[in-house]
């Protein structure tokens, strides 16, 4: 196409937010900025989200070596901070990074040659490395700072599988087995994160899960097949913590994705198929809440069990396996 002057249009560059909720952890948050401070590709925008008051947050987003919006608001979870910095976002693109984890310094430069190549590719995954400060089961690689981590991952061998990641062209279908994505490595057109309704809010866990199902509705997930992130592994992981109430989030959040809905819904198999996965969900979160002596949370579990598994032999055989499961 030529403009009246007879040049050929420019096309127009993809403008990135990257949105970071945080809470109380100053220091993971200035290592954080820092790995942005040090893309190749500058973000246009940084959004960072206090969940509940943190001065010394706001005093690290002020002093950052990267220009930094910084909002705070009262503590409602991190699902409602991200959904305040894609309120605030610019960009046309959100990328979301979690405050413990770190970017590659080639990331936003990828992701950019990426969905310039791809322009049917509205929502996007990287591959990513798996760290902590000390060697453990499934850790990639050991270090503390982006320095230590590029040069530790020259001669790394890799023990995560990225594979699953890659679920273009079967993207809902998929996902309804289980979360196949990693949100610190996650950039979505902040369109489509409006039309999909953000990240639900109130639930401690699978507020991930529910936005890639609901972005699926509407767009393919692709993957940038290169370790571009950085993911931490310590105690303060949120997939360590509270397994009752993460059992009684996660279970819900998917059968309110099988519930009838005004959005989009893709061609997929019947709740029959996904069985297997559902039973050993709910016959890990039963054993939880017996462990923990939680009974109400015991009986909520039976009762979206009964929606997630109609056959009345799954949510026996579930409940018996719960009951022998060792901790």
């Amino acid at each position: 196409m030529m403009s009246g002057g007879g040049h050929t249009a420019q096309p127009v560059r993809a403008r990135f937010t990257v949105v970071i909720p945080t809470h109380r952890r100053p220091e993971l948050l200035a290592e954080c900025l820092r790995s942005i401070a040090g893309q190749r590709r500058r973000p246009d925008e940084v959004v960072v989200i206090s969940d509940g008051p943190d001065s010394d947050a706001a005093e690290v987003a002020r002093t950052a070596a990267v220009p930094v919006v910084f909002r705070e608001l009262p503590q409602g979870g991190v699902a409602r901070a991200r959904n305040a910095g894609i309120e605030l976002a610019t960009g046309d693109w959100v990328c979301f990074l979690d405050d413990d984890d770190l970017y590659h310094p080639d990331f936003l430069a990828e992701l950019e040659r990426y969905v310039e190549a791809h322009p049917d590719a509205h929502a996007v995954n990287a591959e990513y490395w798996r760290f902590a400060n000390v060697p453990g089961d499934g850790i990639d690689i050991v270090g503390a700072s982006v320095g230590e981590l590029l040069t530790a991952s020259v001669d790394a061998v890799p023990v995560t599988d990225m594979s699953y990641l890659h679920i273009t062209g079967r993207s809902y279908e998929l996902l309804l087995h289980g979360l196949r994505g990693n949100l610190s490595s996650t950039a979505v057109r902040r369109e489509l994160l409006l039309a999909a309704g953000r990240f639900p809010e109130g639930r401690v866990c699978a507020e991930d899960w529910t936005m890639f199902l609901n972005v699926a509705r509407y767009a393919e997930w692709h993957v940038v097949p290169r370790r571009l992130v950085f993911m931490r592994t310590h105690p303060g992981n949120n997939t360590s913590a509270r397994p009752v109430l993460n059992a009684v989030h996660t279970l819900e959040a998917i059968r309110d994705v099988w519930r009838q809905s005004e959005r989009p819904t893709p061609q997929h198999p019947s709740i029959d198929v996904y069985r297997l996965d559902y039973r050993f969900m709910l016959r890990s979160g039963l054993a939880s809440a017996r462990r923990a002596r939680d009974w109400g949370a015991y009986r909520r579990l039976l009762t979206v069990g009964a929606e997630l598994l109609p056959r009345r032999a799954d949510r026996l055989r579930a409940v018996v396996a719960s009951a022998t499961r060792r901790s």
